[in-house]
């Protein structure tokens, strides 16, 4: 079993995300940016993107897979006070 597939069995049993992402995460963008990532459509061309707007507020993602590595994504609410900075 992956260490991707680790954490998505974690999260299915009620692990916290954000307790997992600072656990697990490689993405070195989001040790600066503990909220994640704010994008619009055409942003990423690939699952990534497709899976993101799939998804509804406070659902998680199965693993995808891109040419980055292994993503489990989790939707969250939009803030407007953070957009409109």
């Amino acid at each position: 079993m992956s260490e991707a597939e680790k954490v998505l069995e974690r999260l299915k049993k009620g692990e916290d995300f954000e307790t997992l992402k600072e656990e697990y995460s490689k993405d070195t963008n989001l040790k600066n940016n503990k909220d994640g990532y704010y994008f619009t459509h055409g942003v990423y061309k690939n699952d990534f993107e497709y899976t993101t707007f799939e998804l509804e507020i406070g659902e998680i993602s199965d693993i995808v897979t891109t040419e980055n590595g292994f993503h489990i994504i989790k939707r969250l609410p939009i803030e407007q006070e953070y957009v409109n900075k």
